[in-house]
């Protein structure tokens, strides 16, 4: 059967044939062109002129085609142009089993497109064998670079390149235009993760002069899951290190490290070589659980020729609700050989949306600190909300930085209560024990402390912009003191009043008048500070769009003690946000702080899309001492379309040096970014290149290449 000129369209359904029970799907092949041939004799499909074939995601479009119905297979030739799954093929030839969906398209020209990859990626290749989403080159030729004469270009005699995971070329070539500087026997690229199996580096700083660092890794399997690290820095002035590292990925999750490390002191004078043994194990198999466990052995040399060993065991338990945090760590350090072991962990536990519970330690036992006895911190807390009340219950205990202990602190509080006579009321229950140790002077403190607060509201009136309240609040304390008893109840009504001028000014004034029986005491924190007799308060509200504000100070009048004056204001306008805080205290007498007391200053402003400006202070006026003077400059500018600059740095006034000062400037070499780098800091400087097409492979001399080339 022969149609001349016309385009055709034939939906061929290749059923299952008898012999061949593995066949169970049936196959759909859409095919247009200008002329069709179909032969019942041979059962092939032959088409000529403007082809185009569509089967499943793949859509060959060629001058002449083939297909056999018999043995499921297509092949094209003449101008092949070849869409799989996005990715694009040209070619003069393709072999392709329908059913198997394997086939072969030679030569190459094509240009592959990932999400991964930045720009675009020109291949050329001998053939390429396509295996589901797995294509394979043979004799090929990579660039990122487009073009007639590239930049840069890599030939290799296989490609593996799957797309959204990896590149992987065997037998390599790096050029520089029509110069090949390198070979490796294996590149591996990755697209999910910042990552690739080579780098070489070089720099220069103080205390090491010229450095070489170049590292490499080699994969024994086709799944990467077995690969060796090999990494060596060649220094001017120190010493000459080698690294091995042996990554087994025994499953998906789970993961084996073991790690050799050598030293040659040559250079330092030092004969004695030092080296490093590492074991690492990884389990990520639970994905609110993750297992990490690594033990570092070091033996090491004096300048004397005395060796010494030195050792870090870590055990790590990184959990999410329901499960734990939990770090172990030990080590032996410096040449005296004395332990330290710190214990770090966390975990937070929710029953249900009113039921929680929060619990957070340290424990650490050192010997190198002079410690007699191990110290710990722990914070224990429960919490439970019912309907109208909610419990609160808290341990903790502190004497590595704090020596202080508080066993229980216990908080019953009823928010709101219907009692005859009385109506609507706040009622809190509170238990504390404390202790405490002043570590200069010697001297511990224990006490026991049992609150009672019921507290009040009513609304007596309210016009407009006026409102009054009416608030009565009890108060009774129960104190033991190094087994000294007291007492303390207070009794304080007060009105408030409250004037909104606009709706973002507004003010209230409160009067209240409290009766105490006892003395309070200033053991325990919190509201225990009760004067006798009348207050007055007033507090001032400001709450704008660009400009907020609080003031708010107060009087008694029975201890003629003025309160503090607490001020607080914010002004955010365009980019720029600048907050500022102080309190002030009144002069009380010669017992009391006279003057301002803490002050902050804090601006925050991002005058252009890349620059960014902090500046925070604080300042204690009384004790004339600063707790925060610092200054952070973040900036990139683009100079014009082929440079662009970029400055970091972070100024500690409180020592009037630069904790963090480098700068950078990058230049637009085409397929490829240039970048250097200089920090003033630490005295060394480095080069960076970078591909656009793919960004995760880089050749750079940072001296670091945990920072800016992650390897596998």
């Amino acid at each position: 059967m022969r149609f001349c000129y016309l385009i055709t369209v034939i939906l061929i359904f290749l059923l299952p044939v008898f012999g061949r029970p593995v066949r169970a799907e049936t196959v759909r092949v859409t095919i247009s062109a200008d002329e069709i041939y179909y032969d019942y004799h041979t059962k092939q499909i032959e088409a000529n002129g403007n082809v185009r074939i569509s089967y499943k995601e793949t859509r060959v479009e060629c001058d002449h085609a083939i297909i056999d119905h018999e043995e499921n297979i297509l092949l094209a030739t003449g101008n092949v142009y070849l869409v799989k799954e996005n990715d694009e093929f040209n070619g003069d030839r393709f072999l392709y089993y329908l059913e198997t969906q394997r086939g072969w398209i030679y030569p190459v020209v094509t240009e592959v497109i990932d999400d991964q990859i930045a720009e675009p990626l020109i291949f050329t290749a001998a053939e390429a064998f396509l295996k589901s989403e797995e294509v394979l080159f043979k004799k090929s030729y990579l660039t990122g670079c487009d073009l007639e004469k590239p930049h840069y270009h890599f030939t290799a005699k296989k490609i593996e390149y799957l797309p959204g995971d990896r590149i992987k070329m065997h037998h390599v070539w790096y050029w520089e235009h029509r110069v090949p500087l390198f070979y490796l026997p294996v590149l591996f690229i990755s697209l999910e993760e910042d990552s690739n199996n080579f780098g070489a580096q070089v720099g220069w700083n103080n205390s090491e002069g010229w450095w070489l660092l170049w590292w490499y890794t080699y994969y024994f399997s086709d799944n990467n899951s077995n690969s060796l690290m090999v990494r060596n820095k060649t220094t001017e002035h120190g010493v000459d290190r080698w690294e091995l590292q042996h990554i087994n990925k025994l499953t998906p999750t789970r993961t084996f490290t073991e790690t050799f490390e050598f030293l040659d002191n040559d250079k330092i004078g030092n004969y004695n070589d030092d080296y490093r043994l590492g074991l690492k194990y990884e389990d990520r198999t639970n994905p609110k659980m993750n297992y990490e466990a690594w033990l570092n052995a070091w033996n090491r040399y004096t300048y004397k020729g005395d060796n010494y060993y030195e050792s870090e065991l870590v055990l790590n338990l990184k959990g999410q609700s329901p499960y734990p945090n939990i770090k172990f760590y030990h080590d032996i350090k410096e040449e005296l050989g004395l332990p330290e072991t710190y214990l770090d962990q966390s975990w937070e536990y929710y029953f249900d949306p009113t039921f929680n519970i929060f619990l957070k330690g340290q424990w650490l036992d050192s010997e190198r600190r002079g410690y007699d006895e191990p110290r710990m911190d722990y914070y224990f807390d429960l919490f439970k909300r019912w309907d109208n009340s909610d419990l609160a219950f808290k341990l903790s205990e502190r004497n590595i930085s704090l020596n202080e202990s508080i066993f229980p602190d216990i908080t019953y509080t009823i928010h709101q209560l219907n009692a005859p006579l009385v109506g609507k009321i706040k009622t809190t229950t509170q238990y504390t024990h404390k202790e405490t140790l002043n570590t200069y002077t010697g001297v511990a403190t224990e006490g026991d402390r049992a609150a009672l607060d019921i507290m009040k509201t009513n609304s007596l009136w309210a016009k407009g912009r006026l409102s009054l309240t009416n608030e009565i609040q009890l108060r009774c304390r129960s104190y033991v003191i190094n087994d000294i008893p007291s007492e303390v109840g207070a009794l304080t009504e007060s009105l408030n009043l409250t004037n909104n001028f606009t709706d973002k000014l507004s003010t209230t004034v409160k009067m209240g008048f409290t009766e105490v029986q006892g003395l309070t005491n200033t053991f325990f924190t919190g509201n225990d500070d009760i004067r006798p007799g009348a207050d007055i308060w007033n507090y001032w509200y400001w709450n704008g769009k660009i400009f907020r504000a609080n003031f708010n100070t107060g009087y008694n009048f029975e201890t003629e003690y003025a309160y503090p004056a607490n001020f607080g204001a914010s002004l955010f306008y365009n980019s720029t946000s600048v907050n500022f805080g102080t309190i002030y205290y009144w002069d009380n007498g010669p017992r009391y702080d006279t003057g301002f007391g803490t002050t902050s200053l804090s601006i925050n402003s991002t005058p252009r899309k890349d620059w960014r400006l902090s500046l925070a202070l604080n300042y204690n006026f009384i004790s004339q001492l600063w707790s925060a003077k610092r200054l952070d400059l973040e900036l990139t500018e683009q100079l014009n379309p082929n440079w662009k600059v970029n400055l970091r740095m972070n100024y500690n006034m409180l020592i009037d040096d630069f904790s963090n000062a480098n700068a950078g400037l990058t230049y637009n070499w085409h397929c490829r970014d240039v970048e250097f780098h200089y920090d003033w800091i630490e005295r060394q400087y480095w080069l960076q290149l970078t591909f656009k097409a793919f960004p995760q492979a880089r050749f750079n001399t940072a001296e670091n290449p945990m920072e800016l080339l992650n390897y596998e």
